[in-house]
């Protein structure tokens, strides 16, 4: 498997764990149970007391980076893509793994440059030359990459479902174990204005006036003040709503078993693939979020809905009636448990094609071909 050679890793890597971080480590535990040697090169801030320490911290990291993509060791370099001026540090490692004429594959996580062409995103794209491989999250995005940065004609989807290889492990009592009306919706996340916080409170606000037994769960920090104060004003005003704190492992799943929905009314203009949606549709749960990114291609009709903006402003009658109605919402969970098996098998599929392409990847372009 790539005769012998390593599979390099760059990347942000936990801690701290956020969605970039999780799903560069998931590629490196994939890999590895699968017979890939790898090693790994963190470009997460660097750490430290003193700004002096992180900075020096920071260049050991990029020292490193350089050296690790000279070394005669490695086969392939694997580049989880930064979205915005940390291209930098990964144009620098393309250009030292073209210097080396190291295959390259390059996976994109965010739309930042994609929703709208960047020029650092193009000179990155360019020099990682046409036998670059692109891992994408869903065809419209591979669609939209291709059309701003026609270099990049070779892609390959790989959602991020694929990289939760326990999705289906989920035990079978939480992935259809519920039934009866709507009782519990929950967010999940950093909670900023950002990721549509207010959009939330303003939701459950207006349902609980039609059905007052409904309740509200809020996993997650606080980020911003507005969105702090927010909560706070609204449990003032008597809104049902409980915010548990960060949550990981066990206490995550205890969340997730706590709700019947998820809404995600998210406003980040460069939102993804979410892995919070993934998480909840895994376990059967239904979502509604905004038409952001890959989620309209992620999230199918039987399993919740789909808003634009003007959406959040009516959603609450469709969830009234959810909490109401007995049949509706167990109709809901058996679309969503349905079409979350249908997901984890076509992820399986995608997780064994990327496998492939990479063991059998085909050598690049000549160094006289770099750009």
């Amino acid at each position: 498997m790539l005769s012998g050679k390593k599979v390099l890793l760059l990347g942000p890597f936990p801690p701290p764990v956020h969605g970039f971080s999780f799903a560069n480590q998931a590629v490196e535990g994939i890999l590895k149970r699968n017979g890939f040697a790898t090693t790994r090169c963190d470009l997460s801030p660097g750490q430290g007391v003193y700004g002096w320490l992180r900075t020096v911290n920071f260049l050991g990291r990029i020292s490193k980076m350089i050296s690790s993509t000279m070394s005669r060791d490695i086969g392939l370099v694997y580049i989880g893509l930064s979205g915005g001026a940390r291209q930098l540090i990964d144009l620098l490692a393309i250009a030292f793994a073209r210097i080396r004429n190291h295959r390259i594959v390059i996976h994109h996580h965010s739309f930042a440059y994609i929703n709208d062409k960047k020029r650092l995103a193009a000179i990155v794209i360019k020099l990682a030359g046409p036998a670059a491989t692109h891992v994408v999250l869903c065809a419209c995005m591979g669609q939209k990459l291709e059309s701003l940065y026609p270099e990049a004609s070779k892609r390959i989807c790989l959602s991020n479902l694929a990289l939760m290889e326990d999705a289906d492990q989920v035990p079978q009592q939480q992935r259809g174990g519920r039934s009866g009306p709507l009782r519990t919706v929950g967010y999940l996340g950093n909670i900023t204005v950002e990721k549509g916080f207010l959009t939330f409170i303003d939701v459950v606000e207006r349902a609980q006036r039609s059905c007052p037994a409904l309740r509200a769960i809020v996993g997650g920090p606080f980020v911003d003040k507005e969105s702090r104060d927010a909560f706070e004003l609204a449990t003032k005003r008597g809104v049902s709503v409980e915010h548990r704190g960060a949550v990981y492992g066990p206490a995550k799943e205890d969340f997730l078993a706590a709700i019947d929905l998820l809404l995600f009314p998210t406003r980040y203009v460069n939102e993804a693939e979410p892995i919070v949606i993934l998480e909840a549709l895994a376990r059967g749960i239904p979502v509604v979020a905004s038409d952001r990114g890959c989620i309209s291609e992620m999230l199918p009709s039987a399993a919740g809905l789909v808003l634009g903006e003007d959406g959040w402003a009516s959603v609450d009658k469709w969830l009234m009636h959810l909490s109401t109605d007995d049949s509706k919402m167990n109709d809901l969970r058996l679309g969503t448990c349905r079409a979350a098996a249908t997901m984890i098998d076509g992820a399986a599929v995608q997780r064994e094609q990327w496998l492939h392409d990479l063991a059998a990847c085909p050598e690049p372009l000549p160094r006289t071909g770099m750009i």
